[in-house]
């Protein structure tokens, strides 16, 4: 826990400070999109670079109140092993047609062999080499048991971690996958910083030739947001759900999703709304022209069990 109250003060007026710093730089960046600036112009550049090292300041800020809160909870790494995965599954839907097959997220859960749910900040917190054994492991688990859920022109996105990334650490043979690469897409958090994209870039090159998908996740969230946008060229843009969560009731978040909008119509990739949950909120990402979007009012994350692959086959 904290160590004091004063501590916790702190923390939140720091993390506070740095949230308004974000939105002003974000406007700033919005209102240089609209007047048709490119990323490549020196105030837009200016602009990124500033945003890229307050997003810094807030993560390691946000990180280190986390790790004192939850400092007793790290898995003893010998374990972790012994830890039951499984995935859930969350649709991926076209705003406008809802129940028109397109894609599902996969996450995975873990639990102990007496049964308890392991909290996903928990398990994923190994360390280097443990983390990208998880990873590896977690992202073929999700692809195995997705094979009665993805159809034809439906797509999966799987999580992978920078670590596994930068290592080439993504799938163990691409030809033997039980559901193949062209419905597969990879997603990269911005919430860890990237220290190599060149080499990153590289090992992502190879896959997309295979024809793999790219999205950028938590967009808005994490590091280098624009800087990875150019950098990777994504297929898709996933928003994090910070710029969603007000957007019914907030003049200036709309004014940012507008922005998005734009940016997005420039660097030619696809919006994907993350964390919808209210269906104003959907009708005004609608009216701006977002075209996917995922959230609990959209479905909640499910488990595929076997009795859910039978009402499947009966559907299709």
């Amino acid at each position: 826990m904290y160590t004091s109250v004063r501590e916790r003060v702190e923390t939140l007026n720091d993390l506070d400070h740095l949230k308004k710093q974000i939105e002003d730089i974000r406007n700033q960046l919005h209102a240089a999109f609209q007047g048709k600036c490119k990323f490549s112009d020196p105030e837009v550049h200016r602009l990124s670079v500033q945003l890229d090292r307050v997003l810094f300041e807030y993560q390691s800020c946000l990180q280190s109140s986390f790790m004192r809160q939850f400092r007793c909870e790290v898995i003893n790494p010998v374990l972790w092993r012994d830890i039951e995965l499984f995935p859930l599954y969350q649709q991926i839907v076209r705003l406008t047609e809802p129940s028109t097959e397109f894609a599902y997220e996969a996450t995975i859960r873990g639990k102990t062999p007496s049964g308890k749910h392991i909290p996903p900040s928990v398990l994923f917190r190994q360390a280097g080499q443990e983390q990208m054994l998880l990873d590896y492991i977690a992202r073929h688990i999700a692809i195995r048991e997705a094979v009665p859920l993805i159809k034809d022109s439906s797509l999966l996105f799987l999580n992978c971690h920078v670590l596994s990334l930068q290592a080439g650490f993504i799938f163990e043979d691409v030809s033997k996958l039980e559901v193949p690469i062209t419905q597969l897409v990879l997603e990269i958090t911005e919430q860890t910083r990237i220290k190599n994209v060149a080499v990153l870039k590289r090992e992502l090159d190879t896959l997309r030739k295979q024809g793999l998908k790219i999205a950028l996740d938590d967009f808005g969230a994490g590091f280098s947001n624009f800087g990875l946008v150019e950098a990777f060229q994504p297929d898709y843009i996933k928003l994090d759900r910070s710029i969603i969560s007000s957007l019914d009731h907030s003049d200036q978040s709309r004014r940012v999703m507008e922005g998005m909008v734009a940016f997005a119509e420039k660097v030619k990739t696809i919006l994907i709304a993350e964390g919808i949950e209210r269906e104003e909120q959907r009708n005004i990402l609608v009216e701006l022209g977002v075209t996917y979007g995922q959230g609990f009012f959209l479905g909640y994350p499910f488990i595929l069990t076997k009795k859910r692959h039978h009402q499947r086959k009966r559907d299709s």
